[in-house]
C-alpha cells in the first residue's frame, strides 16, 4: 500500500467565490448526472461565508488529486427544503467516478417533519449505482439545522464490497449544550464496489431522490499518516 502524505489536504470553503457563481463553472467541479437548475454558490447557503445550494435532481462531482491510505472527510450540511418529505441529500467519496465508494445520506422519509427522518450509510453493493444502505437507528435530523459530518478511520487499502472502510459521526452545530450535540457517533461505513478500493479521487454531492433544497459548506479532505 502506498503511504499517505500526512500534509496533503483539500479544502473547499467557497469563501472567495463570488455570490451567484454556478458550481459547474468552478475549477474541478462538473455535473455528474441529472438535469435542472444548477447548484449555486450563495452567501445564504454558507455556514460562515458562502456555501453551495443544491435544489434540483442533479449531482455534481469534484475531482481530487488521489488520496490513498489514511483519509478523513469532513463537511457541513443543512437541509432547507420547505418540506423534508422525500429528501435524500447525499455525499459520495469514490474511486474512478464511483466504481468504488462510500456514501452517507440524509433521508427525509415520506412525510414532512423530523419524526421519520434518518441517516443512512453505505453497507455494500456491486457498484455506485447499486449501493446498499443501512438505516442508522436514532438518527432523526431536522431541517434548517446545520450538521458537521466526519468520516474518519478510513484506510483505503483494497477493501471490496461490504468490507469496513471507515466510520461516521454527525454533530449538530450551534447546539445549546453538549448533551444535544451528537446525532450519531462512530457508525461503521462499508465499501461499495467489486473492485479494490485503493484511492479516493472524486467527491459527488447532490439529490438522490426528488429535487430538494440543501446547503453544503466547508468540504475538507485530509490525509493521515499510516
Amino acid at each position: 500500500m502506498q503511504a499517505a502524505d500526512p500534509t496533503k489536504k483539500i479544502q473547499e470553503s467557497f469563501s472567495s467565490v463570488s455570490d451567484g457563481t454556478l458550481l459547474d463553472k468552478m475549477p474541478e467541479w462538473k455535473l455528474h448526472y441529472g438535469e435542472g437548475s444548477a447548484a449555486q454558490v450563495l452567501a445564504a447557503a454558507g455556514y460562515e461565508g458562502n456555501g453551495v445550494r443544491f435544489s434540483s435532481k442533479t449531482n455534481y462531482s469534484r475531482a481530487l488529486d488521489s488520496f490513498t491510505g489514511g483519509v478523513e472527510l469532513r463537511f457541513k450540511l443543512r437541509v432547507m427544503a420547505e418540506s423534508d418529505a422525500y429528501v435524500i441529500s447525499q455525499i459520495v467519496l469514490g474511486q474512478s467516478g464511483g466504481v468504488n465508494s462510500l456514501s452517507v445520506r440524509f433521508n427525509g422519509g415520506n412525510k414532512d417533519g423530523w419524526e421519520d427522518n434518518f441517516i443512512e450509510v453505505s453497507s455494500g453493493g456491486e457498484s455506485w449505482g447499486k449501493t446498499k444502505f443501512r438505516k442508522v437507528p436514532d438518527s432523526r435530523w431536522r431541517k434548517g439545522q446545520w450538521y458537521e459530518v466526519v468520516v474518519s478511520g478510513m484506510r483505503l487499502d483494497g477493501q471490496r464490497n461490504g468490507e469496513l472502510v471507515g466510520k461516521i459521526s454527525i454533530n449538530k452545530l450551534d447546539a445549546k449544550n453538549e448533551d444535544t450535540k451528537t446525532l450519531i457517533q462512530d457508525v461503521p461505513l462499508a465499501c461499495v464496489g467489486e473492485g479494490a478500493f485503493n484511492q479516493a479521487d472524486v467527491v459527488i454531492i447532490g439529490n438522490a431522490g426528488s429535487g430538494r433544497t440543501f446547503d453544503v459548506d466547508d468540504i475538507i479532505l485530509t490525509a493521515s499518516a499510516p
